[in-house]
C-alpha cells in the first residue's frame, strides 16, 4: 500500500556541538519549493540559515556562516530516475570566539601517541536526512538491477590565526572527520548501513580482514575489493601541513571505492499506469538516506564543507567540473539511459567515473582557496567520538564570571570562615604576583572576593571544600574520563569523585603554577559530583586562599 501522508519524510539537517542539544537547522517538507537558485544539473536547492549559537563543552559555542564572499550555505539535491545526489556545500562551522583558547602548542600539540596533547577539543556532528521521492527510480518485476548508494565527502579544516598559528608547523594537527550513513530501501522501513557488511571469511586466502582503523580509512592491497573503506566508516585524521587550511578531499579522497554496496530497493509505492513497466509491477524505488558527518577540532579551528555529502547511483556520467570559486558546485552525473536496467558493473562504472571527476574538481577548487591536500596522520591519537568518546559538556572551569561575582558552577560546601560559610564561591581578587594569573579560560575562586595580602584580605586557617556537578545522562559512565590541571593556596588535600578519594594532592606553596590531574574511575549514571578539598595553612586573622581548576572530559554515547 502507498504510504500515508503522515509517513512522508521531511528533508532535514541537524547540527550538534559535543553532546549538547541537537539543533534542526533545516526542515522542509517533501516536494517543497526551492529556497535558492538551483544550479544547472540539480533538482532542488535549500538554503541553510546562517548565524545561531550552538554550545558545547567548556561553554564554547559555534556558529554557521557561508564559505565564500556573498555565498550562503546550501543543500543541493538531484532526484532523477537515474541519479540521486545530495551536496551540502559552502558552509563553514566556526567558533564564535577565538580568544582564550591557550597557546598554539596547547591547542595543536603533537597529536601523536604518546602523549595525547591535542589541547581543547570539540566534536561537531551534522546529520542530513532526505527521501528521493520526486522522480522515483522505476523498477520492473524481478528486475535484476540493484540500487547503489556510495559515500563521498569533501571539505577542509581552517585554522584560526587570530591568536595562534593554527595548523601551521604542527607535528600533527589531529583534526578529524568521519562520514557514514544508513538507507531505508524496503517496505519495512528498516535501516541498512550504506557500507558493506564486515567480511567474516578469508575466502581470498589472504588471511583475516583487518579491523577498522580508528584514525583513517585505508587501502588493503591484494583484496577484492582492495580496501576497507566500504565496510568501515570513512575517516581521516589530518597530519602535518604548512598551510593554514587543510583539505581532506585527496591523499586519498574521503570516498568509497568500487565495488560499491548495492541493495534491493522496493518500498511498496505503486507504479502509476502508463509508466512503461512490466505488467504486474508493484513498486518504485524511493529510498531515504540518513547521512552523518562528524568532525573533531583542536583549538579554534573551523570546519568547511563544500561539494560534500556526494552520493551517486545507477547512471553513466556527463560531468564537466566548473572552475572556482567554491561557490560554484560541480554538476552531478547527467542521465544517459533513463529508465533502462543497469547491471552492477554499469552502476560501479557510473559512480566511479562521477567520483573521479568530483575529485579533480575538488583538488582544483581547494587549491585555489589555498588549502593543502593533506595526507592522513598515521600516528595520531584516536579522535573518533564513537570510539574515544564525546566531550562532557557540563564540566566547567572555575571563575567563569566577573571578579567579585558568584561562580555559577562551583559551590563552597565546607568553610573554616564563619563570616563566609558558603555556599557561594566567589571569583577572587588574587594577591599580586603570587598566584598563577587569571585568564579568560579560568580564574581563582575563594570564600570571599578579597584575597590580597592587605589587612582584611584572605580567610582564616582551615579546610575549604569546593564542589561542582556534571551530568552523564545519555553517556556511558564506564567510559568516562576527566583530565585537567588545578592550583590551590595553600595545600590541595584531595579530589573526590562522587565522594570517593582519588588521592591527588598539591603541596602548600605551589600556587604559582598548575598541577595536572586525571580521573578515570568512580563515575555514575546521571548527576556526578567533584569535590576539591583545600587547606589554608595560615593564619587565624586571615591569609589568601583559593582554588583554580581547568578541565575537560569525555565519555562514549550510550
Amino acid at each position: 500500500m502507498a504510504p500515508l501522508p503522515s509517513e512522508a519524510v521531511n528533508t532535514t539537517v541537524t547540527f550538534q556541538v559535543d553532546s549538547g542539544s541537537v539543533a534542526t537547522i533545516l526542515d522542509v517538507a517533501s516536494g517543497a519549493a526551492s529556497t535558492c537558485t538551483i544550479p544547472s544539473g540539480y533538482s532542488a536547492c535549500f538554503q541553510l540559515p546562517t548565524g545561531g549559537t550552538f554550545t558545547g563543552s567548556n561553554s564554547r559555542s559555534y556558529t554557521i556562516v557561508g564559505y565564500g564572499s556573498g555565498v550562503l550555505p546550501r543543500l543541493l539535491v538531484t532526484d532523477t530516475s537515474d541519479l540521486d545526489n545530495l551536496t551540502l556545500t559552502t558552509v563553514e562551522f566556526k567558533p564564535e570566539a577565538t580568544t582564550g583558547w591557550g597557546s598554539a602548542a596547547a591547542n595543536i600539540g603533537t597529536g601523536q601517541s604518546p602523549p595525547n596533547d591535542y589541547g581543547e577539543r570539540h566534536t561537531l556532528t551534522v546529520v542530513i536526512t532526505h527521501r528521493f521521492d520526486q522522480t522515483p527510480n522505476v523498477r520492473t518485476v524481478n528486475d535484476a538491477s540493484r540500487y547503489s548508494f556510495a559515500l563521498r565527502a569533501s571539505g577542509m579544516f581552517k585554522g584560526n590565526p587570530t591568536n595562534y598559528a593554527a595548523i601551521t608547523g604542527a607535528t600533527g594537527s589531529g583534526d578529524f572527520v568521519k562520514f557514514e550513513g544508513v538507507g531505508k530501501f524496503g517496505s519495512g522501513n528498516e535501516e541498512t548501513t550504506l557500507l558493506s557488511p564486515f567480511p567474516t571469511s578469508n575466502s581470498d586466502g589472504l588471511g583475516a580482514w583487518p579491523a577498522c582503523d580508528t584514525a583513517n580509512s585505508k587501502l588493503n592491497a591484494g583484496r577484492t575489493p582492495s580496501s576497507d573503506v566500504n565496510y568501515c566508516p570513512l575517516r581521516r585524521t589530518i597530519a602535518t601541513t604548512a598551510a593554514p587550511t587543510s583539505s581532506f578531499s585527496s591523499n586519498p579522497a574521503l570516498e568509497q571505492v568500487s565495488t560499491y554496496p548495492n541493495y534491493f530497493c522496493d518500498n511498496s509505492i505503486p507504479v502509476p499506469p502508463g509508466t512503461g513497466t512490466s505488467a504486474g509491477a508493484s513498486a518504485r524505488c524511493t529510498p531515504t538516506v540518513i547521512l552523518t558527518l562528524t568532525a573533531t577540532l583542536n583549538g579554534p579551528d573551523s570546519w568547511v564543507l563544500s561539494s560534500s555529502g556526494d552520493l551517486g547511483g545507477g547512471s553513466g556520467c556527463n560531468l564537466i567540473p566548473p572552475g572556482p570559486p567554491l561557490s560554484t558546485p560541480a554538476r552531478p552525473c547527467q542521465s544517459n539511459g533513463q529508465g533502462k536496467k543497469k547491471s552492477e558493473t554499469q552502476i560501479n562504472t557510473a559512480i566511479g567515473g562521477y567520483f573521479i571527476k568530483q575529485d579533480t574538481f575538488d583538488i582544483q577548487a581547494f587549491g585555489n582557496e589555498g588549502a593543502e591536500p593533506t595526507a592522513a596522520c598515521v600516528t595520531c591519537n584516536c579522535q573518533d567520538p564513537d570510539v574515544c568518546g564525546v566531550s562532557i559538556t557540563t564540566l566547567f572551569n572555575t571563575g567563569l564570571a566577573a571578579g567579585g561575582s558568584v561562580d555559577p558552577h562551583y559551590k563552597l560546601t565546607h568553610s573554616a570562615d564563619e563570616s563566609f560559610p558558603g555556599p557561594d564561591a566567589i571569583v577572587a581578587n588574587p594577591p599580586a604576583g603570587a598566584w598563577v594569573s587569571n585568564t579568560s579560560t579560568s580564574k581563582w575562586i575563594s570564600p570571599s572576593a578579597n584575597q590580597t595580602q592587605s589587612p582584611g584580605g584572605g580567610n582564616p586557617v582551615g579546610t575549604y571544600t569546593y564542589r561542582t556537578t556534571f551530568d552523564l545522562t545519555g553517556l556511558d559512565p564506564g567510559s568516562a574520563s576527566i583530565t585537567g590541571q588545578w592550583a590551590t593556596d595553600n595545600a590541595g588535600m584531595d579530589i573526590l569523585i562522587n565522594g570517593i578519594s582519588t588521592g591527588q594532592t598539591i603541596g602548600i606553596a605551589e600556587f604559582a603554577h598548575f598541577t595536572p590531574f586525571s580521573i578515570s574511575t568512580g563515575f555514575i549514571s546521571g548527576l556526578n559530583t567533584l569535590n576539591f578539598v583545600t587547606h589554608n595553612a595560615c593564619c587565624a586573622d586571615g591569609n589568601p586562599t583559593g582554588l583554580r581548576v581547568e578541565m575537560s572530559g569525555t565519555a562514549k554515547i550510550q
